[in-house]
């Protein structure tokens, strides 16, 4: 008998050795957590299930799956949850999802996936997208059109993502979380990526940015409405800590708790952090304009001398 463990409402097919379900799999009613994790399932076949409508959760997580065919589970029309994390997905059916119109989390961690199809989400409900650990090389432009209502995105641990280009979450208005650290390899983003591409400005409901453990130098101070945020993590980060980032010191960040961007350059900085350093520490060129009240600073001083000495010299 296949089904062998169940809960009050769950049925737990864990861990028992299966490499392959039978198209069409009738699910018992009445349960609405369905589990056949850390298995040995290599693919979800077209109506791999028979019509049900208490299924909210299925769990495929820990598998060996690597393909997902089109309408592979329309046959459960009320899925909420989707785990597929830690399975061998180099890529996804742009119709895999389709007749999951209520899905709100999914989970595809842990693959092997290079490129998303943006028509993937088309007529789901995701508020939650998990993809770390994913070596995705760069980010659609279109990519997250039809999840406008997500509110949490996980990129972390991507080592061959090296950039967040401009306007790179456009239309997520309902964004409030954005994890990107964690042993990632960004090494740029770019002063546009949180903003809106229609309407210019940040994203409406952003509050929390991971940033932390990438090998980004420096970052502009339009990137984020810093006065607003709750959370910005920035630390493990290569910090060159030079004119660029002047910004960052002097209060700029208005909040006790605010990102720690540690110096790694120049060498008499090393270790300190760019609020602790002083104007003269930036060595700023002639010609930069900062808005951080250090380099205005240096220069009334300079011209102060200046007067000091040519009063002097007549």
């Amino acid at each position: 008998m296949l089904f062998t463990r169940q809960g009050p409402r769950s049925i737990d097919c864990a861990g028992r050795g299966l490499d392959n379900l039978p198209v069409g799999l009738t699910l018992p009613g009445g349960f609405s957590a369905v589990t056949f994790g850390e298995n040995k399932l290599t693919e979800v076949k077209r109506g791999q299930f028979r019509w049900n409508t208490a299924a909210t959760m299925l769990n495929l997580s820990h598998n060996l799956v690597a393909t997902v065919e089109s309408r592979a589970l329309a046959g459960l029309p009320v899925l909420q949850t989707l785990l597929l994390d830690h399975n061998q997905l180099t890529g996804l059916n742009p119709e895999a999802l389709q007749g999951v119109y209520e899905l709100a989390l999914l989970d595809l961690s842990f693959n092997r996936l290079r490129v998303l199809d943006p028509s993937l989400f088309v007529n789901t409900d995701i508020r939650v997208l998990l993809l770390s650990h994913n070596p995705l090389v760069k980010l659609d432009p279109m990519l997250f059109m039809f999840v406008p209502r997500l509110r949490r995105l996980d990129l972390s641990s991507m080592r061959s993502l090296r950039r967040l280009e401009a306007h790179a979450f456009s239309g997520l208005d309902q964004l409030e979380e954005l994890r990107c650290g964690s042993g990632g390899a960004l090494a740029e983003v770019h002063p546009a990526a949180f903003r809106d591409a229609i309407s210019g400005e940040h994203l409406a409901r952003l509050v929390s940015v991971d940033l932390a453990g990438n090998n980004l130098t420096g970052v502009s101070r339009d990137m984020l409405p810093w006065g607003r945020m709750e959370f910005v993590g920035v630390e493990q980060n290569p910090w060159t800590c030079d004119c660029d980032m002047a910004w960052a010191a002097g209060g700029a960040l208005p909040h006790e708790d605010a990102p720690s961007f540690v110096c790694e350059k120049p060498r008499a900085a090393v270790g300190r952090p760019v609020s602790n350093l002083t104007a003269a520490e930036f060595g700023c060129q002639d010609g930069f304009v900062a808005s951080t009240g250090f380099v205005a600073g240096i220069v009334v001083s300079t011209v102060a001398v200046a007067v000091v000495v040519a009063v002097v010299t007549k």
